[in-house]
């Protein structure tokens, strides 16, 4: 399902796109066999000086279902040329079978040797220090 869609983007293209990224995310929460509600990110969600999209996800809640918790399942940093997925809120990189298939093949598509993927695989935001 989510290689399909993937798989349409322009061949040239060397970025993920905002709905690509949303896909990765959504694929990684997926394979940890978590529903989810929605996937949500503002219109022009890359971080400031970073090459990474930034999304919340969100759980369903149940129709009967106390309305004081969130519903929040976590915020995510996608990274745009690799689709490395990341914690927003501690410096840690998710890492699933299922995922890492979709990442070859994002990688395959883009071209990426793993000389390249090296070079431009980039830590999360919240792991670099000033």
């Amino acid at each position: 399902m989510f290689v399909t869609g993937l798989a349409g983007a322009a061949q040239n293209e060397k970025r993920l796109t905002e709905e690509e990224a949303k896909n990765v995310v959504l694929a990684l929460l997926r394979s940890q066999r978590t529903k989810v509600a929605r996937i949500e990110g503002s219109s022009d969600n890359a971080i400031p000086g970073h090459d990474f999209y930034a999304f919340a996800a969100f759980a369903p809640i149940p129709p009967n279902a106390d309305l004081t918790g969130s519903g929040t399942l976590g915020g995510f940093l996608v990274n745009r040329t690799t689709a490395d997925v990341f914690s927003a809120a501690a410096c840690e990189e998710y890492h699933t079978p299922a995922l890492t298939k979709l990442q070859t093949a994002i990688r395959k598509r883009f071209g990426l040797s793993a000389e390249d993927y090296r070079r431009l695989r980039r830590p999360s935001p919240l792991c670099e220090q000033d």
